[in-house]
């Protein structure tokens, strides 16, 4: 089953229809839509049939006026019909004057044609069609959850786009405003398998949102700060708004605290009110989403697959990014932390920053999947570079907390363009999710890691502490953990934290505790995945990680040799590697194959003779 065969491109009629449907609107309750779905729907609707049927049903109950400038405008010719749709009929006289006659008779069908002229179903790959009546069904309680004027204005935004509208003008028109469905795009943004015009689309909810004017952003930091801070300071905002995610936007300013020389360039965050409103009802909202994928479960056969999870994690995500003062003490921390490290940049936030606005250093660069356009090689450069700052350098910190970015889709990492210092310096912005990594869990999960390379089970499961809230498991928990943990092992294409993010999943589903910590980190590494292979088709991130571990093993056979001759601990741990030589290798057996096993053994004999010989 294919998008296509059910989601046909309906044309002037259908926009008709919804002039109509919005003309109906005048009541805040929501119509239970019926769930789930039947399986025929989906080849048996056409959207065009069902809009025809909708403009004869709501044609009549118009007031005459209304009803002969409706018709004028199906007759008028088509170059015309765009225009008319645009001047006729503006957004604020269909919103004031087009609320007047029942419409409960008729919700289910709004919302079903809304969902289909959006053609929002239209993202989902050819290789998850599967997945089609869940989606379908999601998006279709999610709409008719929500209250009466954001429905119909959302109404408004798709019936006001032109008859030959793009698939991307209508996909961000029918997230517009809409946090909860603006953060799922970009949490969708870089999957390879989406249509190259609808991810591009979704590209741009990463930081190129346009919702909210240069007026509003001014007026809320203006009404935050103060006149005696914006005085004092001597604030003066760009005439643009340098920046708009699902929540926040950012503006560009120059400031001029006392003791300084001349004006210094800024960016004011703030949230935006129509954000923090909307995000209260759509929160309640993809809780009832969440209860129906439960429900529903053997229905859209989600089965292993993490699809109520991956829910979850978007329900959090938005509630973190409204806790300015958070990001605020995470900004700072990430600041400290990195304070040494010259190749990364975390902007300094300013301390006339408020709980609701957060001003913070400028940071003159673009976004990380924008940099060296058309140079492969420097493409390829800078991924090592992420690769190395939010990966290889998390794991193995030598403090005993690592920090790092829950966060790091392309939005939220940028490349600094202008550093004569380092051409590949890495920016870290918006800190609204952040954690600690402890060096123990961080050994367990190197483990993990090895386990998964060597295709070793019991290696797994001694270290799910790294995943698990779990103190001494029981014997029917350890023999749950080896099944799932088989499960896992018997997929071999997978790369390692896909396979670890798998195994999170399915740990969860069976009532076992997880780590918040570890599971972001995991996940961060997904996304952080997606942005390597856009700028390095070639790249291959276990790979990668693999080659930098080895190099750092063996700048570390100086500590073992010596180790092992003073100290017999051919399992000790204690390098920054956090891996033991028998773990090296067993790795370096594994890599070069049964045909070469005494050709690997011999790599390490050089260690291992001392410590036979003192034993």
């Amino acid at each position: 089953m294919h998008a296509e065969s059910i989601v046909r491109r309906p044309r002037r009629t259908v926009t008709l229809s919804f002039f109509l449907c919005f003309s109906l609107l005048s009541d805040l309750s929501y119509s239970q839509v019926q769930l789930p779905t039947p399986l025929e729907h989906y080849e048996n609707y056409d959207p065009q049939l069902a809009a025809l049927a909708l403009f004869g049903a709501l044609l009549p109950r118009l007031e005459p006026a209304t009803r002969d400038r409706v018709m004028a405008l199906a007759q008028s010719p088509r170059a015309a019909q765009d225009r008319e749709s645009a001047e006729s009929f503006s957004e604020g006289e269909i919103l004031a004057t087009l609320k007047t006659l029942d419409w409960q008779e008729w919700r289910s069908e709004i919302v079903e044609l809304f969902l289909h002229q959006s053609r929002v179903l239209e993202v989902i790959p050819a290789s998850a069609q599967d997945w089609l009546p869940l989606v379908h069904d999601s998006l279709l309680l999610f709409l008719d959850r929500l209250g009466e004027e954001r429905f119909l204005q959302a109404l408004v935004r798709q019936a006001r786009l032109s008859a030959d509208a793009s698939r991307g003008d209508l996909l961000l028109a029918f997230v517009a405003r809409t946090p909860t469905l603006q953060k799922l795009g970009q949490m969708l943004a870089r999957y390879p398998e989406i249509a190259p015009d609808l991810r591009q689309a979704l590209q741009t909810l990463e930081n190129s949102i346009d919702t909210t004017s240069r007026q509003e952003i001014v007026e809320a930091i203006e009404g935050e700060l103060g006149e005696d801070v914006i005085s004092r300071y001597q604030i003066r905002f760009a005439d643009d708004v340098l920046a708009e995610a699902s929540v926040g936007a950012v503006i560009r300013a120059t400031v001029v605290p006392p003791d300084a020389d001349g004006p210094q360039q800024v960016v004011c965050k703030v949230l935006k009110t129509y954000a923090i409103v909307g995000l209260q009802e759509e929160l309640q909202v993809l809780q009832a989403v969440i209860q129906n994928l439960q429900d529903r479960a053997d229905f859209y056969d989600i089965g292993a697959t993490p699809v109520v999870e991956l829910f979850e994690d978007l329900r959090d995500a938005l509630s973190q990014e409204i806790r300015v003062t958070e990001e605020q003490r995470n900004l700072t921390r990430a600041a400290e932390y990195y304070r040494d490290e010259k190749a990364i940049l975390v902007p300094g936030i300013y301390p006339f920053s408020t709980p609701g606005v957060t001003c913070m250093q400028y940071v003159d660069g673009v976004k990380i999947t924008d940099a060296f356009s058309g140079d492969t090689k420097a493409r390829a450069e800078l991924a090592k570079r992420l690769s190395d700052a939010l990966t290889f350098d998390v794991i193995f910190s030598d403090k005993e907390d690592a920090l790092f970015h829950g966060d790091p889709h392309a939005g939220n990492v940028m490349h600094v363009s202008k550093d004569p210092e380092d051409p590949y310096r890495i920016a870290l912005i918006d800190w609204g999710l952040a954690e600690t990594f402890p060096k123990a869990q961080r050994a367990q999960l190197v483990q993990l890691l090895v386990g998964l390379t060597l295709n070793d089970p019991k290696r797994l499961v001694n270290n799910l502490g790294a995943l698990l809230e779990i103190e001494d498991a029981s014997p029917a928990q350890q023999a749950s953990m080896r099944e799932l943990v088989d499960q896992i092992l018997q997929d071999k294409d997978r790369e390692a934290f896909e396979s670890l993010n798998e195994l999170i999943t399915t740990l969860a589903r069976e009532g076992f505790s997880i780590r918040f910590n570890t599971a972001i980190f995991i996940k961060s590494q997904l996304t952080i995945a997606g942005i390597l292979v856009e700028l390095d088709p070639d790249f291959k991130q276990g790979d990668y990680l693999m080659s930098r571990v080895t190099g750092r093993v063996f700048k570390e056979t100086p500590a073992r040799l010596l180790r092992t001759v003073y100290f017999p601990a051919w399992n000790s741990h204690g390098y920054r590697t956090m891996m033991s030589n028998e773990d090296v290798k067993d790795i370096q057996v594994q890599r070069f194959g049964r045909t070469l096993k005494k050709i690997g053994k011999g790599t390490w004999a050089i260690i291992s003779y001392p410590a036979k010989i003192l034993h």
